[in-house]
């Protein structure tokens, strides 16, 4: 793999990520509630069969290029110095990504065999599947918004005004009922960050040597040592 390869992946599976939640989120937008009756979720399930099982494979594609995308960031935030915080970032990102999974794989068993399952079963499925994988979310997603938007302050990995606003959309994820707006303020933060992770990682590091002029001078001014040769 080249080095740019290796510098396009992870901004591009930040980009892709989005795309998959954000899609996934459209395709089960009419879907129904944790409280409908059994009979209504086998109902939609059957008329929207195609929908679901699309929504089901993007969230799988989210896991794959989350997965990236984080551990990627962690590795940049190790670079800086955030070994801390390089590692709740990838923790955060690895139950956020649980998350997608388990709602991936609720979604299958819902769409596979619908008309099979009896309608205490699958609205068992719907009210695990509506309210479980939303913690893991959360959870992660939250955990690593606020480990990224510290490292940011404290080692400059991004600028001071996007550490802020992700410190605080970080905040925002774990104050109760406003969580659900924190969490999607994550996707416009997602490609802002692989903007930025694209654009520094092809930076080489710069090392900053300490200026010691007094010592320069001294260098400078003391006299060679004099040779003298042995008489004879």
């Amino acid at each position: 793999m080249t080095d740019r390869l290796k510098r396009l992946v992870p901004p591009v599976a930040g980009v892709v990520l989005v795309g998959c939640v954000v899609t996934a989120f459209l395709l089960m937008g009419s879907s129904p509630s944790a409280g409908d009756s059994g009979a209504k979720v086998a109902a939609w399930f059957t008329a929207h069969h195609d929908r679901a099982v699309a929504a089901a494979f993007f969230l799988a594609y989210a896991c794959a290029t989350g997965l990236v995308f984080y551990i990627a960031m962690a590795g940049y935030l190790r670079q800086r110095g955030s070994r801390t915080l390089s590692g709740l970032t990838a923790a955060g990102g690895i139950v956020m990504v649980t998350g997608f999974a388990v709602a991936s794989g609720l979604l299958g068993a819902m769409t596979d065999k619908t008309s099979r399952l009896a309608p205490d079963t699958i609205q068992s499925l719907n009210q695990i599947g509506s309210d479980a994988p939303w913690i893991a979310m959360i959870v992660g997603s939250a955990v690593a918004t606020l480990s990224i938007g510290i490292a940011s302050l404290q080692r400059q990995a991004f600028p001071k005004a996007l550490g802020i606003i992700t410190a605080i959309v970080g905040v925002v994820q774990v104050a109760g009922p406003v969580s659900w707006f924190g969490f999607m303020a994550t996707g416009p933060l997602t490609l802002v960050w692989a903007a930025y992770l694209y654009q520094r990682t092809g930076q080489p590091d710069t090392i900053t040597m300490p200026d010691v002029p007094a010592q320069r001078d001294a260098v400078a001014e003391t006299p060679a040592p004099s040779r003298t040769r042995a008489k004879a």
